[in-house]
């Protein structure tokens, strides 16, 4: 029998049902990766433990089906009994309870970067790190009236909220805060630790030569397990060492503003060559459904049929793969005006999808 990793289990538990809450949609291995979650959890479940937050969706579903007698494929039928809607809602529901308990502190809390500081660092300080990471999942209920967990759980619900709003105003405004950044590196949410790198790819100029960010920035690389968090670690990484990235701009013409009803989706495809753009000039600028511009490149010395995936400004992000580009250059080259919506969440995923877009002319009738 394998031995289970307890930690790597809840979070992943933790991920697993934050994409969930985030997307709405259902994925692609949904009732299969659910099956096999439900399994490690029964396996590692304690009637001893306490559990909270969005682990109480695992503690409902293992009471609602019998995961102890069921084979993974057998879990995966029953659990298809229901629909994704039905799994989504008992989330949502979860969610909701959560931000009721924060509803009260939410209205009398006024953010304030500098106080931010002062106040998590005074919470932070009666806690242990080992203590912190990780309390607002399980903890033992033989011990529950020896330390007082719901004061904790409420000071973890506060710390994480101050972390959040302090990360997002140096995301947001000009204000950094190094020590900070480094702390929250270490941090055990993969949601705070990516605000902290993308804190530093902001204000990239400004830890260049600091070997404690690189240091621990390399340490975080060795045993970071979220994707996103990973493909930005490499970024400031590979910054650091030295390769080259490109800022590069495109004359554009007449850029498109956003997309209205006329307009068709003639592809599906997605942006390559991102890997050699310097990122770090583009923040959290796009979005899904963010409307971005496409312009030909026929002296490109590469590929006559080259074109590029632009912002508004023409900051080059990439380029529609070759595979998929001559069609859509000819059309380009006729006159025709083709854009680009991302599909992506952002431009830290797997593959960074984008619908290309023909804008319909108004066009004379045909002769009779």
């Amino acid at each position: 029998m394998k031995k289970l990793n307890y930690s790597k289990i809840l979070i992943c538990i933790e991920d697993f049902i934050i994409d969930v809450v985030e997307h709405g949609i259902e994925t692609l291995g949904f009732y299969s990766e659910l099956a096999y979650l439900l399994i490690d959890f029964n396996e590692i479940y304690s009637d001893n433990l306490f559990y909270q937050g969005y682990l109480g969706v695992f503690v409902s579903l293992r009471y609602d089906f019998n995961v102890n007698e069921l084979s993974h494929k057998n879990l995966v039928s029953e659990l298809k009994i229901n629909s994704f809607g039905y799994y989504f809602a008992l989330v949502k529901s979860f969610k909701f309870r959560y931000i009721n308990s924060l509803r009260e502190f939410r209205k009398s809390e006024i953010i304030n970067t500098e106080s931010l500081v002062r106040r998590a660092d005074s919470v932070l300080s009666r806690y242990s790190k080992v203590l912190v990471v990780r309390v607002d999942l399980s903890y033992l209920r033989e011990f529950y009236h020896l330390n007082n967990i719901d004061e904790m759980w409420n000071d973890l619900v506060k710390i994480n909220m101050w972390l959040e709003a302090l990360v997002k105003n140096m995301i947001e405004k000009d204000f950094f805060d190094i020590e900070w950044c480094i702390k929250l590196l270490n941090y055990y949410q993969p949601k705070l630790r990516r605000y902290a790198l993308l804190v530093l790819r902001k204000y990239a100029d400004e830890w260049e030569d600091d070997e404690t960010v690189l240091t621990a920035l390399e340490t975080l690389n060795e045993i970071e397990e979220n994707k996103k968090n990973k493909r930005l670690i490499s970024r400031l990484l590979y910054t650091e060492i030295g390769i080259q990235k490109e800022i590069k701009y495109l004359p554009l013409l007449t850029p498109v503003g956003q997309v209205i009803a006329s307009d068709i989706v003639i592809l599906g495809t997605k942006i390559v060559g991102t890997s050699f753009v310097d990122l770090s000039a583009v923040g959290e600028n796009v979005k899904k459904g963010k409307v971005l511009q496409l312009v030909r490149e026929p002296d490109n010395a590469y590929d006559p049929h080259a074109i590029a995936v632009t912002f508004d400004d023409g900051f080059i992000l990439g380029y529609i793969p070759r595979n998929d580009n001559s069609v859509l250059a000819t059309l380009m080259d006729n006159d025709e005006i083709l854009f680009a919506r991302f599909e992506s969440e952002d431009l830290d995923d797997d593959d960074i999808k984008i619908s290309v877009m023909l804008r319909k002319k108004n066009r004379p009738p045909f002769p009779d």
